[in-house]
């Protein structure tokens, strides 16, 4: 099947290329999730044999068993890290593996504001906030040979020539954005970006984009697992 016969196939079952990120913005979260267990089906369908689970949240205290520290205590009770799209994980062998962690960030309000004719504002930071979450399951994962976390990041702060998106390479480690790097051999993360000036029409992701890129990237690990 063709990779437009493919995507109008998506948007017929997620009800249509709609916008991730749209006036009802807050709703990103919502939408980013249902496409990850709407993929968690689809992996149930293209794996009877495995077992998949979504979990919304990560806690801090399975990072330190990750990373052998035994005797760590937090200084609140049952911290915890929760991605955007949550968490979406494989049964192998008796051990849990991870497929999928994904964010979608917007950032930018010069656009709206524009609109209302108020003046231009300093740039957000959204994106720097997903830093705190790729640290964490970059210690979650270090033992792993690839990387399930993505990151959708759109927004007029993300003009082609605004120096935000500098501040994503250290993610990438340089590598090119708006790829599946997730088996890379180096610990980088997948950040896909989509940009425009603040006096142009939005250019934000759909839902049916995200779940392609998704998709791809939680079947390529699962088969990655099982095939070694």
């Amino acid at each position: 099947m063709s990779d437009s016969a493919k995507l109008s196939e998506t948007q017929t079952k997620n009800g249509g290329g709609k916008g991730i990120f749209n006036k009802s913005a807050l709703q990103h979260e919502r939408k980013l999730q249902e496409s990850v267990v709407k993929i968690k089906i689809e992996l149930e369908s293209m794996y009877p044999e495995l077992k998949f689970t979504y979990r919304k949240k990560l806690y801090l205290r399975e990072i330190a068993e990750k990373l052998g520290k035994t005797s760590w205590k937090p200084a609140s009770k049952d911290p915890y890290v929760s991605p955007d799209g949550g968490l979406l994980f494989v049964e192998w062998n008796g051990t849990e593996y991870p497929v999928l962690i994904s964010e979608a960030k917007k950032q930018g309000s010069n656009d709206a504001r524009f609109k209302k004719g108020l003046d231009e504002q300093s740039k957000a930071n959204a994106i720097e906030r997903a830093y705190k979450n790729a640290l964490a399951f970059s210690h979650y994962n270090e033992k792993l040979d690839y990387n399930p976390y993505v990151i959708f990041a759109c927004g007029c702060d993300f003009d082609k020539d605004s120096s935000i998106i500098d501040r994503l390479w250290h993610l990438t480690r340089m590598e090119p954005m708006n790829t599946n790097l997730s088996l890379f051999e180096e610990d980088v993360t997948s950040v896909y970006m989509k940009g425009h000036h603040y006096k142009e029409e939005p250019n934000f992701w759909t839902v049916d984009e995200i779940y392609e890129i998704m998709k791809e990237i939680a079947v390529g690990i699962t088969n990655h697992i099982i095939e070694k």
